[in-house]
């Protein structure tokens, strides 16, 4: 006779552990019926919507009116059109912003840290209205804060981070003067923190970088350039308290001052380095000669006049033309112009062999040159 096979007794750990595996098959499905069903009944695109338009009030403080708000979950993507910020400006006048359609790609990063992060971020006719009263004030609000604790404040009120950024056919309108804006790029990071003093005005400071961004401004060539900027803004003034612009080959540092929005007085400093190709093809002057030129100096920016002073040297200047080939020129000065004359008082130029010293004047208008040549030993 043949003994029966003995049958294996499930520990009760065993037994533990399946109906563990059998609750969590069972609540992923559960989970992913319920992703179904809030996608097929427009449940997530309601949600979505509110979140959005909660988040962007909160953010900037004004009333967001949207038009249609499309949600794909499973692409990662969402699009608005004809979004709207309210500010503080009169009724019947334009918004603080409004864009005819925004598109949004976008990738999670970390859910536990709740990192998310921006492939790519498109703008159709974006504009932008600042508007700036007599008594100074603007139509630009305050985020909305709930702390009412009596001590300093530093909220970050976001932070940005867009592979791929295009800015479309669009404008910025400053007391109905319109600027055309038009630009795509890299890489670009933003962002804004909100201070609240424990005695004084409220202010923001900001970082903003955009690699690679390519501008369109009139009839010059688009170049790709990278950009970086720390900035303060207040209720009535703004200050770029660093500026870095990198051409193709040339590069500019600079520090912008406007110390009322009411009567727009900008000064500023600047130093840098701009090499005369740049000059030859983006601005479409193929006669410029070769040579690079290192230049620092302040200025002003007032009622529509410019006034600048500063230093500059220029180095390994080269001329080809047709009737005129030569090289390896040198010329340095201090110089002081405005919107009509430019004045170097000490020019100097070395070139053929020969050294030229003077004083020169020069008006922009009809270019009438003058200059006084100073005897050398």
């Amino acid at each position: 006779m043949t003994s029966p096979v003995p049958t294996k007794r499930m520990t009760p750990l065993r037994k533990k552990l399946q109906r563990v595996l059998k609750f969590v098959v069972l609540a992923a499905l559960v989970v992913l019926l319920a992703v179904c069903l809030a996608i097929w009944t427009g449940l997530a695109d309601r949600w979505a919507r509110h979140a959005f338009v909660a988040q962007l009030e909160k953010l900037t403080g004004g009333r967001v009116e949207l038009g249609d708000f499309r949600f794909r979950l499973l692409r990662l993507r969402f699009q608005v059109t004809n979004l709207t910020i309210h500010g503080l400006e009169p009724e019947r006048t334009p918004p603080l912003f409004h864009a005819d359609e925004l598109l949004v790609d976008f990738r999670v990063d970390s859910i536990l840290r709740r990192k998310i992060s921006l492939n790519e971020l498109r703008v159709d006719h974006p504009a932008v209205h600042i508007r700036i009263e007599a008594d100074g004030q603007s139509n630009v609000p305050a985020p909305k804060t709930t702390s009412t604790l009596k001590r300093p404040i530093r909220e970050r009120i976001f932070e940005l981070a867009i592979r791929q950024l295009r800015l479309h056919d669009g404008t910025i309108l400053y007391n109905d003067v319109r600027v055309p804006l038009a630009a795509e790029g890299g890489q670009f990071n933003f962002a804004l923190d909100f201070h609240v003093p424990a005695a004084g005005r409220e202010f923001y400071t900001g970082q903003l970088s955009w690699q690679q961004m390519i501008l369109a401004a009139r009839r010059y060539i688009p170049f790709a350039s990278d950009v970086a900027l720390k900035f303060t803004l207040e209720r009535g003034s703004f200050a770029a308290d660093q500026l870095r612009w990198k051409l193709p080959h040339s590069d500019l540092d600079a520090q912008i001052t406007l110390k009322s929005f009411v009567q727009p007085e900008w000064d500023f400093r600047y130093r840098g380095r701009l090499n005369l190709a740049d000059v030859r093809e983006i601005l479409r002057k193929p006669n410029t000669p070769r040579g690079e030129v290192e230049f620092s100096g302040e200025g002003r920016y007032a009622r529509e006049q410019l006034s600048v002073r500063g230093r500059y040297v220029a180095r390994e200047v080269a001329m080809a033309y047709q009737w005129f080939h030569s090289g390896g020129m040198e010329s340095r000065g201090s110089y002081a112009a405005d919107s009509r004359t430019l004045e170097v008082p000490d020019f100097e130029a070395r070139a053929l062999g020969g050294v030229v010293q003077g004083r020169v004047n020069l008006a922009f208008k009809g270019c009438s040159f003058a200059p006084r040549r100073t005897p050398t030993a």
